[in-house]
């Protein structure tokens, strides 16, 4: 996914062909950025203030439910309040996931591109979370179940009774039909 920082219009631009978005994507590219000093070369940063925050991305989240193992809340990114993300002019249907985009300039994280008939969706699950893939049945658990479903077992014990609430009833139909004591 072709991203550049327009670090003089503060923007993530998507560029052509780019259609797609996926936040981890995005966060991973920006402080991959960051860190090799890409922005600190620019010219951009000698009209900051320096007692202004000069990041573009705040990650959050993405932590494991301590009372539901397993469960992860989606990455949060809060976006600098001077900064947008955008698309390419004539991209069409865009598409942002796997995140949860929050800030940006005016509290707005995405930039229109200003032509017609472009759409962006920020899709984002309502509760920011995600469930981590697999049955959850753990070793124990096929255990108990086999223990459990072993005592639940109808057996035909010793005098020929058969145990339970079926068993009562079929217990009843054998002294109705057979006489049986």
């Amino acid at each position: 996914m072709p991203i550049v920082i327009d670090y003089v219009q503060e923007l993530i631009l998507f560029t052509s062909p780019t259609i797609l978005a996926e936040g981890q994507t995005v966060h991973d590219f920006v402080q991959n950025a960051s860190v090799i000093g890409e922005g600190l070369l620019h010219p951009w940063i000698d009209q900051l203030d320096p007692q202004e925050d000069t990041e573009i991305l705040y990650p959050e989240g993405k932590i494991e439910d301590p009372g539901n193992p397993g469960i992860f809340s989606q990455i949060i990114l809060k976006i600098n309040p001077r900064w947008q993300m955008q698309f390419y002019a004539g991209s069409g249907y865009t598409r942002i996931f796997g995140a949860k985009f929050v800030g940006g300039l005016g509290g707005e994280p995405m930039k229109a591109t200003g032509t017609a008939g472009d759409i962006t969706v920020m899709e984002s699950p309502v509760d920011g979370v995600t469930v981590e893939v697999g049955s959850g049945v753990t070793a124990q658990d096929i255990i108990d179940i086999s223990d459990e479903s072993a005592r639940k077992t109808w057996l035909i014990g010793v005098s020929g009774a058969i145990s339970g609430s079926y068993g009562a009833l079929v217990n009843f139909i054998e002294i109705l039909l057979f006489k049986r004591k």
